[in-house]
């Protein structure tokens, strides 16, 4: 072999083992068999390290599809373990067990990707599902260059608003030819819902827009298995995502018995009956409460909406999308108010008898050492306002129905226990404990609170909650009423209840039990109308106050009369007359 030959063999050899090197160097990272994901608490930027600064955090839920598929496909991808693994502190949260993260991080949908600092400060939010190669591109982009994120500017708070103001806003945001909101997702909200009821037969265009939206509602419904499915897309009632919440079926059963309470329309009854049987049928724990969520997906990940046009022999076949089988209290709370409504509106004991039984299960097992009900029944770490005041809910809604001392003192004490824990400078704050972010004060969750404890005040007869109630209002509306249309019709019902002399109801009775069984009845018929805020109080002859003696002494018993500070009813004595009254008012 010539010397240039021997020099140039040498020569590709050494580049031959520069190369190999070289590739080498570029894979001597880790290889990462599976994700250390931690829990997002108190302690997780403390594990931050010089090699690992940032916090990538994954807020999901059970039933999200998209979570499913970033976790399978996405997280899953070897290239992506290894570049997360080795440059972050890995946390993930299940939006359903964490109301703090849900509360401050629900409008951005699920899953919710965020990245933070050492300092627990974002850098960068990550909207949905994320396609693995630009899932790291953003990562890396933010790495190199991270920078601290602008607060997101509330949508247009109204400052010192006017009714007139905050019912013109909501309105604009109504949908009158389809129903619903101006929005992509089409559903029945609560809170507009229920401020629709009380305007049903004073405005016009509210009716008309309340009726529609009931009518194509009934397109969520499942057809086979009757449950509710989450919300629509597409600005449709047509296009549903098939998820099945516990909230949303109690939201759906106490909307649909309480329209047919102010209406008479027994298709929106027979509705609420068919949705609590499915939550009976799939969502009925061994104790007395109800399970979280219905998956969408037969099999994780996998869009499933050929499986839902199926009926049941041929879904049986294939098998039955899996349960989420966590127990919340806020979730269990509005299906005891579900139950509550299911009852009145059919007199049906089986709805009653259940909703106490909840009741009795929620005050053995859910109550802390401190009296604040935990969120999870082995959950001592984080409490949730929206989980408390929901509760608190529950047992005023108990109260008025069956009268039972017991519901008005736990309501009491519970409130009591609300005001000394959650309580701040600026309102209420969504949650307390062992909280990785300090929790935010919601608007919404503060506004319907604010009409817990006017009823609370009402039934107590105790102004100190009526002055709680004042001060709370005028704090959120000093920060501003968010331009957003249930927080817009939650605002309006708090307005109501504070500001403009709200009617009451007098019932002029003696010792007799028919009578007190008759107040009873007219509460739960209130409960059912457009003033569900009503509570009957009776004025007892012979033993009433003077001033009430001056105007109702003379009143038969039996007599009862619909009042504000200014005005009083003509006497009613009878359901149809009360019924023609609350039509004409």
């Amino acid at each position: 072999m010539t010397k240039n030959n021997i020099f140039y063999c040498c020569l590709i050899i050494g580049i031959i083992l520069f190369g190999c090197t070289n590739e080498t160097s570029k894979t001597n990272i880790p290889e990462i068999e599976s994700l250390n994901w931690q829990a997002f608490d108190q302690d997780i930027f403390t594990k931050t390290t010089a090699n690992k600064k940032f916090v990538l955090l994954d807020i999901g839920a059970n039933w999200c599809h998209w979570c499913h598929v970033m976790d399978d496909s996405t997280f899953a991808d070897q290239n992506v373990k290894n570049y997360i693994g080795n440059n972050f502190v890995l946390a993930k949260a299940d939006q359903d067990e964490r109301p703090d993260l849900y509360a401050k991080y629900k409008k951005w949908g699920w899953p919710a990707l965020i990245v933070f600092n050492e300092k627990g400060e974002e850098i960068l939010k990550l909207k949905g599902y994320q396609e693995k190669s630009k899932f790291v591109k953003a990562l890396k982009s933010v790495v190199a260059n991270p920078v601290v994120l602008k607060n997101e500017p509330a949508k247009t708070n109204l400052s010192d608003p006017t009714v007139e103001k905050l019912s013109e806003n909501f309105k604009s945001n109504l949908d009158y030819e389809k129903g619903g909101y101006n929005w992509n997702h089409k559903l029945l909200d609560y809170d507009g819902i229920n401020y629709g009821f009380a305007k049903y037969h004073q405005d016009s265009l509210i009716k008309k827009w309340l009726d529609i939206t009931v009518k194509n509602s009934y397109h969520l419904i499942d057809q086979t298995w009757s449950g509710v499915y989450q919300y629509s897309t597409k600005n449709e009632w047509t296009n549903p995502h098939f998820e099945k919440l516990l909230r949303v079926q109690a939201f759906y059963i106490e909307l649909y018995a309480h329209y047919y309470g102010i209406t008479g329309d027994t298709t929106a009854l027979n509705a609420a009956i068919r949705v609590q049987a499915y939550c009976e049928r799939f969502l009925a724990s061994e104790n007395a409460l109800y399970f979280n969520s219905q998956n969408a997906d037969l099999n994780p990940g996998e869009h499933a909406a050929d499986y839902y046009q199926l009926n049941e022999t041929d879904r049986l076949a294939k098998g039955i999308p899996s349960v989420d089988k966590s127990i919340f209290l806020k979730e269990n709370s509005a299906m005891i108010k579900a139950l509550l409504y299911l009852h009145i509106a059919t007199n049906d004991d089986q709805y009653l008898n259940k909703s106490e039984e909840m009741i009795a299960y929620i005050l053995n097992n859910f109550r802390s050492k401190d009296g604040l009900f935990k969120r999870e029944i082995n959950n001592n770490k984080i409490f949730s306002f929206a989980d408390n005041s929901h509760f608190l809910d529950a047992l005023l809604m108990a109260f008025r129905i069956t009268e039972k001392s017991i519901y008005l003192d736990k309501s009491a004490a519970l409130a009591q226990k609300i005001e000394s824990n959650f309580k701040t400078e600026n309102g209420r704050v969504s949650a307390i404990g062992n909280l990785a972010l300090p929790a935010p004060i919601i608007g919404l969750d503060n506004l319907k609170y604010i009409s817990s404890i006017e009823q609370l005040a009402t039934v107590l007869a105790d102004k100190n909650w009526n002055r709680i109630a004042k001060s709370l209002f005028e704090k959120i509306e000093n920060k501003g009423i968010e331009n957003s249309a249930p927080t817009l019709s939650a605002a309006l019902m708090a307005h109501t209840l504070i500001f403009q002399d709200p009617y009451h109801a007098l019932h002029i009775i003696d010792e007799s039990i028919e009578l007190k069984k008759m107040s009873n009845t007219y509460t739960k018929q209130f409960l059912l109308s457009t003033l569900s805020y009503i509570t009957v109080e009776n004025l007892i002859k012979g033993k009433m106050t003077a001033d009430n003696e001056l105007y109702y002494g003379t009143a038969d018993k039996g007599t009862l009369f619909i009042c504000t500070s200014s005005f009083c009813s003509s006497p009613i004595s009878t359901i149809p007359a009360l019924t023609h009254f609350l039509t004409e008012i």
